[in-house]
């Protein structure tokens, strides 16, 4: 029974100390990579009601440190959003007592986006299907007044806009889902593959340096050159002789013919 009041006791002055501060506000930043993989940082914004607050706060954040299950036994909004704690390697976490804000920040061993489609000049990929779970409302996805998510793709990449409602707002490789109610969201983009690249003449050169190619090219062509050199007169004499025999039996033919007719 003892035990019990004691554990009664302890919920009602952790739920105290918790309601001594509101989360304002949230931002999610995903930056999602061309392997698909990517790393998320998640923002909470707090507001205290006085310094009191404030310095509690900062006891609990040193008690915790980076332990995010003391993070969500103190308070349980503060939780990774887009996978479960286990399953995520962590990268950041800290509180900037300056600004208030408890920034968490992990990758997944999970992809973030899949690849649907590909061909010779570009491959098409959407973000996952129940990545946005934790804001799906029935048939909807709501992001409230209070979230804001900001998704960046890789670069020189290209958005599908037209797959997108009018309320996301969207650049050429990125989209903002803030104050957002939607039946679906279809996040796809694709992104080129490079073309091949034409050689010239300085850069085959200087891969043939590199990978000392050259020098040997080089060293061939001068060998070439003195076997030519030196046996230039042998060859001279060969086409001489070669002319010369050639013009003999065209002289004895001439002659032969002549007689005949004689």
């Amino acid at each position: 029974m003892k035990k019990i009041l004691l554990a009664i006791f302890a919920l009602i002055l952790l739920a105290g100390f918790v309601s001594s501060y509101e989360i304002s506000k949230q931002e999610f930043n995903i930056q999602v990579f061309e392997s698909g993989f990517g790393v998320i940082t998640e923002k909470y914004y707090f507001e205290f009601a006085d310094k009191k607050d404030l310095n509690d706060s900062m006891q609990a954040v040193k008690k915790n440190g980076q332990d995010l299950l003391s993070w969500r036994v103190f308070d349980e909004r503060i939780n990774p959003y887009f996978e479960s704690p286990e399953t995520i390697s962590l990268k950041g976490f800290s509180f900037d007592p300056n600004i208030n804000v408890l920034e968490l920040k992990y990758t997944t061993d999970k992809q973030i986006a899949q690849k649907i489609k590909e061909d010779t000049r570009s491959e098409l990929w959407r973000l996952k299907p129940g990545f946005l779970q934790k804001f799906e409302q029935g048939t909807l996805i709501i992001v409230p007044k209070n979230i804001k998510i900001e998704i960046l793709l890789p670069a020189d990449t290209q958005l599908n806009t037209e797959l997108l409602p009018p309320t996301v707002q969207t650049t050429k490789n990125s989209l903002s889902l803030h104050n957002v109610r939607v039946n679906s969201l279809n996040i796809q983009y694709n992104i080129p593959k490079p073309i091949a690249k034409t050689i010239g003449i300085t850069e085959l050169a200087q891969w043939l340096q590199q990978t000392g190619l050259l020098y040997a090219i080089i060293a061939a062509i001068i060998i070439i050159g003195i076997v030519l050199t030196v046996k230039r007169k042998t060859i001279a004499e060969k086409i001489e002789n070669y002319i010369i025999e050639h013009s003999e039996i065209s002289s004895k033919e001439e002659k032969e013919e002549i007689e005949i007719e004689d």
